[in-house]
């Protein structure tokens, strides 16, 4: 069977409007920033800088939009791994490694242009962190074009379950929101007391169901995993990942979880309840395993 690490990218047409306007918006805001840093070395006044900045972004986002269409695939090689996807966190790293250096006073800035990076370096971490994402989303897509053999939602079970983890810190917000009261901090204590009393009031609810039943963190929309050919594909709200099955050594089905053993990393254990049927998903997943397709062809 063909790895993540093997198979050959699927061949990738346009980069999508999405991808485009994060990639120029994200310039746009970088060159601003250097135009804006140079004007102040130059003895800019605050408006000109203010007046200026806007409109070198739109001018550099539409630029940048233009110039990608140039490069077919560029999400797809960006996010192939964490090495290329740390090109998008090079200038947060730069611009904070400024700031650090400017705080124990190994640089000189005005006060002026340290306000600038502070700004652009608040601003920078979103977008580094957003555009690698999406070019991970989109290296995923790619590898994991083919018809999923299994569909199931990720609700762990075991002690990393929300019943283990999420319950004992809601239950030490009530205490934690008294203590911040009598500190004097009202308006904390009191958020964290009500936080605690919504997320807990199904155990006291009737009908709700004793401790066994009762997930504090039960999402609407929980992640899914995908058996595909070339791995299983993780999927969050805003975010995917693959784990090829080269990283897998075994899956089992028991009588309370559906487990992905994951070579040298922590398994992935499903609750077995919340698959509509564990059985058909344990043989989807064992035919893509076995090479075979959704139509159980090879």
């Amino acid at each position: 069977m063909a790895t993540s690490k093997t198979r050959p990218l699927p061949g990738v047409g346009e980069i999508d409007v999405g991808f485009k306007a994060a990639v120029g918006f994200y310039a746009g805001i970088l060159v601003a920033g250097a135009v804006s840093a140079a004007g102040l070395l130059a003895g800019w006044e605050n408006e000109t800088v203010v007046s200026t900045f806007p409109t070198v972004v739109t001018i550099v986002t539409i630029a940048g939009i233009v110039l990608l269409d140039r490069s077919p695939g560029l999400p797809q090689r960006l996010g192939r791994n964490r090495q290329r996807r740390l090109c998008c966190y090079l200038p947060s790293i730069a611009l904070g490694g400024t700031l650090v250096a400017y705080a124990y006073e190994l640089v000189s800035l005005s006060s002026r242009l340290a306000l600038l990076v502070g700004i652009l370096f608040v601003v920078s971490i979103p977008l580094s962190i957003g555009t690698a994402r999406m070019a991970r989303n989109r290296y995923v897509d790619a590898l994991a074009a083919d018809e999923p053999t299994a569909t199931w939602p990720l609700h762990r079970a075991g002690p990393l379950s929300s019943e283990y983890v999420a319950t004992p810190l809601l239950i030490l917000s009530i205490p934690a929101g008294i203590w911040l009261l009598r500190a004097g901090y009202g308006l904390s204590g009191l958020f964290l007391i009500g936080y605690g009393v919504v997320m807990l009031h199904p155990l006291w609810m009737p009908g709700a169901g004793g401790w066994d039943e009762f997930d504090p963190v039960n999402r609407r929309n929980p992640p899914e995993l995908h058996a595909h050919e070339a791995g299983v594909l993780v999927e969050k709200p805003l975010s995917k990942r693959l784990v090829p099955w080269d990283k897998i050594e075994a899956v089992r089905l028991t009588d309370e979880e559906l487990v992905l053993e994951r070579r040298g990393w922590f398994d992935l254990p499903c609750d077995r309840e919340a698959i509509d049927d564990p059985e058909g998903t344990f043989e989807g997943i064992e035919r893509v395993r076995r090479g075979e397709t959704v139509d159980g062809s090879k």
